[in-house]
């Protein structure tokens, strides 16, 4: 997120609390209904959307209440990968968006590895989308990648985990770092912002001028399980 829009937001985060706008969705009550009981944290996070402060796997839900309508269209889709990270397997998601970010919408969570259970209020200002976090790689794309890397099935390992090559033993890291590829081992999201090599997206993900691509992003056993 530009430094001009957080300081917009850091300056006002108490008039927002204060004033919410619309009323609260139906979605955000089914949400609520799939999240555990006894866990839950009602407090406002003023932080940066695209490097979350939370360790991978350690929320049991999110719900975004126009969080991300700042979020720049072409950052999005690593935005929403930096949310699965941070999402435990199988946690709730709820989304409330503009209308006008439909046309592509369901297509963009879903690639950040996500599987969406219901989009409502289509014809409205507003759109909530209630996803599950899925045993799947998300994209992690982004301009001027300097090396195009191709993957074909992640295990369930790396789905769970979140970031592709993750099985212990898997010598994809180890020979990227001495390759001089990447500097650090098993970060998806540095390998792409610093090094400029991506190393999970889907192939259908071409058309955004990405390098790299998963075949498959779902987390399967083995190779046969392609299909």
């Amino acid at each position: 997120m530009d430094e001009s829009t957080v300081s917009i937001y850091d300056d006002r985060v108490e008039d927002r609390t204060e004033h919410g706008g619309r009323p609260s969705p139906a979605a955000l009550s089914r949400f609520v209904a799939r999240t555990p009981s006894g866990i839950r944290a009602d407090w406002p996070i003023v932080a940066d959307l695209e490097r979350l402060p939370f360790r991978a796997q350690s929320l049991s839900g999110v719900s975004a209440r126009r969080s991300y309508t700042r979020v720049a269209a072409r950052q999005l889709p690593m935005a929403l990968a930096e949310l699965h990270r941070a999402l435990a397997c199988n946690a709730a998601l709820h989304l409330e968006l503009p209308s006008d970010a439909a046309v592509r919408l369901r297509e963009v969570v879903e690639r950040a590895g996500f599987v969406i259970e219901r989009l409502t209020g289509g014809r409205q200002e507003w759109i909530d989308v209630e996803a599950t976090r899925a045993r799947r790689l998300p994209d992690t794309v982004g301009a001027s990648m300097r090396v195009l890397i191709v993957g074909l099935n992640p295990s369930i390992y790396s789905a769970d985990a979140g970031v592709g090559f993750a099985r212990p033993g898997n010598r994809f890291w180890p020979a990227a770092v001495a390759a001089g590829l990447v500097a650090r081992p098993l970060d998806s999201f540095r390998a792409l912002r610093i090094d400029r090599v991506p190393t999970s997206c889907h192939l259908a993900n071409t058309r955004l001028a990405s390098p790299n691509w998963n075949v498959w992003s779902r987390g399967s056993a083995r190779a046969r399980c392609v299909s």
